[in-house]
């Protein structure tokens, strides 16, 4: 098992509407980008007590898979501003099997009740800043994220909006939401309970 200190994620998505994820990735190289992880796919499922306590306070619990390495993720939020999200992280990947986590997580209490995928790959700035692109069956998204031990909230702030000018985007169009936040909406536009957000099986 590998852990790390708790530390702040500070970070927003862009919905790439018509840009190719191709050519947003030929911009990110221009920037210094390096693919740190290839294109692959990661599937996480989010856990919560069955009235959703930790969902309701602002946090999540969620079980990860990707490329063969499982991971636990919790974080908090602290704060939004101007679209752009800040959460507290622990992460910390297991030898065990996801399925075996999933036990665990059951017999303390929690329950599955989410489910997304994304096709990914994601980049790392000269400056630590991380840069991945996201397919979903929400849409294609950017998101930009700076990792850091304290909050020096205004500098942040500006180093995002410097990769997203470069990347030929707007930051009118920060979003704040998570996946499951944006799949809630979009299933209650639909009148549905809330479904899985999975990538169509090719």
């Amino acid at each position: 098992m590998t852990t790390g200190d708790t530390r702040l994620e500070i970070e927003t998505k862009i919905p790439l509407l018509d840009l190719d994820p191709g050519s947003l990735a030929d911009r990110i190289t221009e920037l210094g980008g390096i693919a740190k992880k290839p294109w692959h796919l990661r599937d996480g499922t989010l856990f919560d007590t069955p009235d959703q306590q930790l969902f309701r306070a602002g946090k999540l619990l969620r079980l990860g898979v990707a490329n063969g390495i499982v991971s636990v993720t919790a974080k908090k939020r602290v704060a939004i501003e101007d679209g752009i999200l800040i959460r507290e992280e622990q992460y910390f990947t297991v030898e065990s099997s996801a399925s075996t986590v999933a036990e665990v997580l059951k017999m303390l209490g929690y329950s599955p009740f989410f489910r997304y995928q994304k096709l990914a790959v994601t980049f790392v700035l000269p400056d630590q800043t991380k840069v991945a692109i996201d397919q979903t069956a929400l849409g294609n998204f950017v998101e930009i994220e700076v990792l850091s031990t304290s909050l020096v909230m205004p500098a942040i702030k500006v180093r995002i909006i410097e990769v997203t000018q470069f990347l030929g985007l707007n930051p009118a169009d920060f979003i704040s939401q998570s996946y499951l936040e944006l799949q809630i909406a979009k299933c209650a536009k639909r009148g549905v309970p809330l479904e899985d957000c999975l990538l169509p099986k090719s």
